[in-house]
């Protein structure tokens, strides 16, 4: 997974370029990337919990998001809450399981890579 810091303005423009290229039917690079356009968004965004919680997923692969809760020793409703903020931006994948629950499956947290490579001008 790749993230980068980029000011608004060149986010946009390589948007467009982007947008240029498809319409173009030219290829365009299909490495996933999530951008932020400081460093201080980055900081609010991984916060030291987030990442803990991308570490165990990737490396304890819990059976259910109230596993990833118990593994972290953190509440429910605040696991879920970082879940869904993450998977937003895809980072993390949330697949269902069949299971004997009462909704007949089970929401399972994946992350399907093995490093994160920051990637930011000087």
């Amino acid at each position: 997974m790749r993230v980068t810091i980029k000011p608004t303005e060149q986010f946009l423009q390589e948007f467009e370029d982007t947008m240029q290229a498809v319409i173009a039917r030219r290829a365009v690079p299909q490495e996933p990337e999530v951008s932020f356009a400081s460093i201080d968004v980055f900081r609010q965004f991984f916060t030291e919990k987030r990442l803990e919680m991308l570490h165990v997923i990737r490396h304890r692969r819990p059976g259910s998001v109230y596993a990833l809760a118990k593994l972290l020793k953190r509440d429910f409703k605040s696991v879920h809450a970082d879940l869904k903020r993450l998977a937003q931006l895809g980072l993390v994948r949330v697949r269902r399981q069949k299971a004997k629950t009462p909704k007949g499956y089970r929401a399972v947290p994946v992350v399907g890579y093995d490093r994160i490579v920051l990637e930011m001008a000087v």
